[in-house]
């Protein structure tokens, strides 16, 4: 998700609902979820090395 600007024909948004969607922090809704869902894998994986 956070690399479908790299691929031609993606969005972040859908063009027919683009006007009705609010931009959390300046980012689109699934960008945002995108970047979180990331953040909580990496502190995970972090988590796991650094406990052994």
């Amino acid at each position: 998700m956070a690399l479908a600007p790299a691929f031609p024909g993606t969005d972040w948004i859908d063009p027919k609902f683009a006007a009705g969607m609010g931009s959390p922090l300046g980012l689109a809704p699934r960008q945002l979820v995108a970047y979180v869902v990331c953040a909580i894998v990496l502190v995970a994986v972090a988590l796991a090395i650094w406990s052994q």
